[in-house]
C-alpha cells in the first residue's frame, strides 16, 4: 500500500512508501498511485539508477521519482507556482494508505 510519509518543508516535495517498492516494481506499483490521486502520466524516464515519470495534475506538471541507491520515492512540481498543488495533495492524501489491487482492502 502507498502511504504519504512526509512533506519535505524546504523544497514541498511528498515522501512516499510502499512496502516492497524498489527499482524493479517501481513501474508496476506507480499506477496505483496515479490513480488514486487521480494524475495523468505524461512521459516516463528511466536512467541509470532513477525513475522519473512525469504527471499531470489538473493542468499542473508534477515529477514522481524513484531513486535506487537511497531507495526513495517522491512527488515534486517542475514549476515552483505549484508547490501549493503538493501542499494541497498532502492535506487531501495525509494517513491514507493506497492499496494496490493485488493487495486488497
Amino acid at each position: 500500500m502507498w502511504q504519504l510519509d512526509k512533506q519535505d518543508p524546504v523544497s514541498g516535495s511528498l515522501l512516499l512508501t510502499h512496502p516492497g517498492l524498489d527499482e524493479t516494481s517501481f513501474p508496476a506499483l506507480a499506477p496505483t498511485l496515479l490513480a488514486a490521486w487521480e494524475l495523468r502520466l505524461v512521459e516516463r524516464e528511466l536512467g541509470a539508477d532513477r525513475h522519473c515519470w512525469v504527471v499531470d495534475f489538473e493542468g499542473s506538471k508534477l515529477l514522481l521519482q524513484y531513486e535506487h541507491y537511497g531507495e526513495v520515492c517522491w512527488i515534486e512540481a517542475c514549476h515552483p507556482d505549484d508547490r501549493v498543488l503538493l501542499d494541497w495533495l498532502a492535506r487531501q492524501h495525509a494517513g491514507q494508505r493506497l492499496h494496490s489491487k493485488d493487495e486488497g482492502v
